[in-house]
């Protein structure tokens, strides 16, 4: 169960190589790996495109990864979105309207956070595994629990990320934000 507020007066950080929002307040509850319930504090989010989870070998245009951390044993737990204008259905977004992807730096007066996970849990249906930090040391703390129903967004959505990240000759070599498989 995770309980989350709508995000106001937020400045969505454009650090080249993804867009993150940092968090004050907010919680998960997540089944542990021993099968205890862990609390974690909602650190921030950010995003890839195209995701970096494959669903029996699609990639979904894009990603949303909302991590956070207990305070006890420092571990992780990634709440995944997959967003898809095919699967998802072909219609804007109003969180990643709210993001302003184009704009370095944006201030985000409302970041609907809140709607979204209300329309993403809806069928409560997701994979959940035990993993690792995807950046070096990679060390093997982190708990993701990828929801299984991708959200709709507009093909002009995805493609003022494809611009940025995925067919960008000059970012990865065109490949993306993601990590390979």
């Amino acid at each position: 169960m995770a309980a989350y507020d709508n995000l106001y007066n937020q400045t969505v950080l454009d650090l080249g190589y993804s867009v993150k929002v940092l968090f004050i307040k907010g919680f998960l509850n997540v089944w542990g790996p021993e099968g205890e319930m862990e609390t974690y504090k909602i650190l921030q989010f950010h995003l890839h495109a195209p995701a970096e989870h494959t669903i029996d070998g699609k990639y979904y245009e894009l990603e949303l990864h909302i991590v956070h951390a207990n305070a006890v044993t420092g571990k992780l737990a990634v709440v995944g979105i997959f967003f898809d204008h095919l699967e998802g259905g072909n219609k804007a977004n109003d969180f990643i309207t709210s993001l302003q992807i184009g704009t370095p730096n944006a201030f985000a007066p409302t970041i609907p956070l809140m709607t979204l996970m209300k329309q993403a849990t809806e069928n409560k249906s997701f994979y959940q595994y035990q993993g690792s930090l995807t950046t070096p040391h990679c060390d093997e703390i982190v708990t993701f629990n990828i929801l299984k129903e991708p959200q709709h967004i507009s093909e002009a959505q995805i493609a003022l990320f494809n611009a940025k990240w995925k067919d960008n000759s000059h970012f990865a070599n065109g490949n993306g934000n993601n990590r390979a498989i």
